[in-house]
């Protein structure tokens, strides 16, 4: 079983030292057989959705623009469940995806993209689910511009 460091701080007052926790864990005969980074990818975002609007040349397709904190993107999204005021996970031009998938400016279907709104499964967390429904939506407690994986 795999269980996030964040949430685990949920229930401590303050936030513990992973290797501390798991020395706790294993004497109280719980044995924790590893820890590593769920994700280790550089350069993520979380961005605002602040608008969106239908692809003209595509009927799945959202141009939305994206406030990431220190500038506005426009991404061309796929996603079923994009919508406007949400909170993002956005990789930037220029991050790499598991898969060495790298992210940069393209025209698609002749809109500009420059960047991408990701999936659980597209950051490598989850796998890639015919149940999964899009894009993964934070709380609305995130911190445009901060990296999501320290949500």
């Amino acid at each position: 079983m795999k269980i996030s460091l964040n949430w685990l701080n949920q229930y401590f007052s303050q936030d513990i030292d992973p290797k501390i926790l798991v020395k706790k864990f294993n004497l109280m005969s719980q044995e924790v057989a590893g820890l590593k980074k769920l994700v280790d990818i550089d350069g993520l975002v979380i961005g605002h959705v602040k608008s969106l609007k239908k692809h003209e040349d595509a009927d799945k397709l959202s141009v939305c623009i994206v406030d990431v904190g220190d500038e506005e993107l426009q991404i061309i999204c796929g996603a079923p469940n994009v919508a406007e005021n949400q909170k993002v996970i956005v990789a930037k031009s220029g991050v790499v995806l598991p898969g060495n998938f790298k992210i940069k400016k393209a025209k698609i279907r002749g809109v500009e993209s420059n960047g991408m709104i990701c999936s659980l499964a597209e950051l490598g967390i989850q796998e890639f689910d015919s149940s999964e429904k899009g894009i993964y939506v934070l709380g609305d407690d995130a911190l445009v511009g901060k990296d999501p994986l320290e949500y």
